[in-house]
């Protein structure tokens, strides 16, 4: 069974220089200069993402799985890593449950230059139920917990990617 060959996959600690973090690149003279970005609190982290508008354009928000405390060696939080104040906004999900990235949806009508004027969509993995939700976070308030829980009718695997659109495909 596919699930039983990734079962362990993430069955570890990382230690530092293997967990991911947010880094940016400036090239400038034919040189690349790599730095780390976000708030020094941010936790170890995997797929960022920002809101859809702003795909191409400056932006403050990333938002990120993460893994909090950075010994949890699995990503079992979502975080929103502001670059203004450099603050982190975290919605954590417990023991044995375990967060995929989050897809922004945006919200209807509102401010178009906010980027936390949208939901944060993400998959958590219950490994005690064996059972998946699809939770709802504010985007601007990740901390505040989920808006909506869906608990799928089966089991997704961790390690599930995805996307969001508003087109639909049936």
């Amino acid at each position: 069974q596919l699930e039983d060959a990734f079962q362990n996959l993430y069955d570890r600690e990382f230690t530092p220089a293997e967990q991911c973090r947010i880094r940016s690149v400036t090239v400038k003279d034919g040189q690349a200069k790599l730095q780390d970005v976000g708030p020094p609190k941010a936790s170890p982290c995997e797929l960022p993402s920002i809101h859809p508008s702003f795909i191409g354009k400056a932006n403050q928000q990333i938002f990120t799985n993460a893994m909090y405390p950075d010994t949890a060696g699995r990503t079992n939080c979502v975080e929103r890593l502001d670059l203004n104040t450099n603050e982190v906004d975290r919605a954590h999900f417990g023991p044995d449950r375990y967060a995929e990235e989050p897809i922004l949806v945006p919200r209807r009508g509102g401010d178009k230059n906010d980027e936390t004027h949208a939901y944060a969509l993400t998959l958590v993995y219950d490994s005690t139920e064996h059972a998946t939700d699809c939770v709802v976070l504010d985007a601007a308030n990740l901390a505040g917990g989920a808006i909506a829980t869906v608990r799928l009718p089966v089991p997704i695997t961790y390690g599930f990617h995805g996307m969001w659109t508003d087109e639909t495909f049936l």
